[in-house]
């Protein structure tokens, strides 16, 4: 995540309908982002584990959904595993710093790269992403095709990226372990929507990689219908409860806040969403990841995020980024990417397993 000093007074937005679709959009944010607006673009859009890593929890108890649909979702977020997201990790963590302009970013395109076809992923692609008239390292997209909606798409994403000097453990190794592990699941199961999961490059330099890749999306009228953006969500401060804090914007969500809400209520028992809407104090410009790049392409997204209020210190540069220190719970990632798993699925609709 982009480094910033935060207020830390808050108050919580209030819930909307599920998975309610918001035709009538308001006022556009300070800086002129887009009012999303549903249907906007086309009516139609080697895993090689090695590695140990210290930390607290082991994230344990999901619920159960009922019918065919909600039994292949409550199978997918039983399939989250510890081991495999620590596995990635420590392997991420051996290619740091990963600033993306240096030869360790690219090495890290490549390692993704790999990883995602090691998993058995089919359509695996490099996008190419500029800054100013430099070009950086890639992002890396792996593409989902939906069986009966493919032109649906629903996109979840994570940078890769480090600050210079960084190991890049929480911020954002956690999240890219996330996808990673998304990717594993979903590749098991066939869906009606398509899926996009997204590494993105340039994070911490300016939001580049999520930007080229929402204004191409824009350009091509690809039809997604929502995003979550996964950054730093493997860290609690001490005697903090431990929880997702959800950023969203009431002209930018489509129903995906209680669609996210929803899910983790269902799949996730005995976990919590705190919903921060991003006209809060002290939220605008001070949390601002690859999720407002969709915003700005006038896309629906949403940000899954481990604290707004008892902040990481690595954001103020104090401590080192590692396993451990930087990323200190494993059951906090390990139940944000349950979440995760259970909102996308239920967005995208599971068919069959393969």
């Amino acid at each position: 995540m982009r480094k910033k000093m935060v207020n830390r007074s808050f108050t919580n937005a209030s819930p909307l309908s599920r998975f309610a679709l918001l035709f009538s959009l308001a006022i556009a944010l300070a800086f002129s982002i887009p009012a999303c607006s549903s249907g906007k673009k086309s009516d139609n859009f080697a895993y090689l584990p090695t590695g140990t890593g210290t930390g607290t929890g082991t994230g344990t108890g999901t619920g159960t959904g009922t019918g065919t649909t909600g039994q292949l979702i409550t199978e997918m977020v039983s399939l989250v595993s510890q081991s495999d997201m620590l596995d990635f990790l420590n392997q991420l963590i051996a290619i740091s710093p990963r600033p993306s302009t240096t030869s360790a970013g690219d090495d890290a395109a490549t390692f993704i790269h790999q990883t995602f076809t090691g998993l058995g992923a089919a359509d695996v692609k490099y996008q190419t992403v500029t800054a100013g008239a430099t070009t950086i390292s890639p992002n890396v997209i792996v593409t989902l095709a939906g069986s009966t909606r493919p032109d649906e798409i629903y996109v979840a994403g994570a940078h890769y990226d480090t600050d210079p000097g960084s190991p890049g453990a929480d911020d954002n190794g956690s999240g890219m372990a996330a996808i990673v592990e998304l990717l594993k699941i979903f590749n098991q199961y066939n869906f009606e929507a398509t899926i996009m999961l997204v590494a993105f490059s340039g994070e911490e330099i300016g939001l580049h990689g999520s930007s080229d890749f929402a204004a191409d999306a824009s350009a091509n009228s690809l039809d997604i219908r929502g995003a979550i953006n996964l950054d730093m969500i493997g860290y609690v401060a001490s005697g903090d409860t431990e929880d997702i804090d959800l950023i969203w914007h009431t002209n930018y969500d489509d129903g995906l806040k209680d669609a996210s809400i929803a899910a983790q209520q269902t799949y996730v028992p005995g976990f919590a969403i705190k919903p921060f809407n991003y006209n809060d104090p002290g939220i605008a410009g001070n949390f601002d990841s690859d999720y407002t790049s969709f915003w700005t392409n006038g896309y629906a997204a949403v940000f899954f995020h481990e604290d707004t209020e008892e902040i990481n210190p690595i954001r103020y540069g104090v401590g080192t980024d590692d396993i451990g220190n930087g990323l200190n719970s494993f059951s906090l990632m390990l139940n944000i990417t349950r979440t995760a798993v259970a909102t996308i699925a239920t967005l995208a609709g599971p068919v069959s397993k393969k």
